[in-house]
């Protein structure tokens, strides 16, 4: 008997100190998002663990200011194409976070990731412009752009750790004020250069479309940006994206990554030097990690595990 208590004890006291290591794992928020069962968001969350952290799918975050319809934003304060009526958006704008739930969304939550996803609605840009009239991309979400431009303004004023990813980054442009280039082959043929699909696949029939690898360069070595990626180049960077940030004048971002194809350069990664850490980068680590934790056939063609995990690190990092 005295054998057996000893080892019920030594049970409990492995127990306890298991569970005490799990719950000392830092949380790191992800910015809402309905989909919690897409690969997109399973991807983040198991890159978040393998940096260490422990992922948290936040809550939506609702305006006072717009009329919703259980849950989603009415069909009264969104246009034909699925946008944000800018009379909405300019009071999202106007109002900022204070006029919602933002701050009660974000409470204990030192980290935020913002994930990839739709267009970002254009009326909700510093300088509104008019839908881009591509059929195959007039894909919204307003309900998801309301819950992230504000959450976002409140990380900005609160200097809550940002990691921004694809839509994310352009979600933290879009909120500090920066302009859109809404489509990139079309931006390449404004400038009367051959269409870029760099960034994402050419759809083609009969086709399934993957990330496109490509590299970004490192153009500020005293950065966020070149501190985690430990390089001046970094390889195989996982993109799918049409859209991209430009013109950060007038703005506290900085641009820090960058590629140039036929001359013309895309916004790849900026921060903001002014806060602890505020980074938004135009591709998916998250991919380049899922690719190899996968095994995929095609996890060479992507940034190594190693280099896409310090992303993750780096954010678990600036929770603590």
């Amino acid at each position: 008997m005295k054998n057996l208590s000893f080892i019920t004890i030594l049970l409990c006291i492995v127990l306890t100190v298991a569970g005490c290591c799990s719950q000392g794992k830092t949380k790191i928020g992800i910015a809402w998002r309905a989909d919690s069962n897409s690969k997109g968001y399973i991807s983040i969350c198991r890159a978040i663990e393998a940096a260490g952290g422990e992922p948290v799918l936040l809550d939506q975050v609702i305006s006072n200011e717009v009329p919703y319809t259980e849950g989603k934003v009415s069909q009264e304060a969104v246009d034909e194409n699925g946008i944000l009526l800018q009379k909405y958006a300019d009071k999202i704008k106007a109002q900022g976070f204070r006029k919602s739930n933002a701050a009660s969304v974000a409470k204990g939550i030192k980290a935020i990731v913002f994930t990839g996803g739709e267009d970002i609605s254009p009326t909700l840009f510093a300088r509104p412009v008019p839908w881009h009239g591509l059929l195959e991309d007039k894909r919204y979400n307003v309900t998801r752009d309301i819950s992230d431009y504000l959450l976002m303004a409140h990380c900005l004023e609160q200097d809550i750790a940002v990691l921004g990813l694809c839509r994310g980054c352009q979600v933290l442009g879009v909120v500090a004020g920066t302009d859109m280039i809404q489509d990139i082959p079309a931006h390449y043929a404004k400038l009367k250069n051959k269409s870029d699909y760099t960034h994402r696949q050419k759809k083609e029939p009969n086709v399934k479309r993957d990330y496109n690898p490509h590299p970004v360069k490192v153009i500020q070595k005293k950065s966020l940006f070149a501190k985690i990626a430990g390089c001046d180049i970094l390889p195989g960077c996982p993109s799918w994206h049409h859209q991209a940030v430009t013109n950060l004048k007038g703005t506290d971002l900085i641009v820090t990554g960058v590629t140039e194809v036929n001359g013309i350069q895309i916004i790849e990664a900026f921060e903001n030097p002014k806060k602890r850490f505020v980074l938004g980068v135009q591709f998916h680590p998250e991919i380049a990690v899922i690719k190899n934790l996968n095994n995929a056939p095609n996890k060479g063609d992507y940034t190594s595990y190693e280099q896409a995990l310090e992303f993750f690190k780096a954010i678990v990092s600036a929770a603590h």
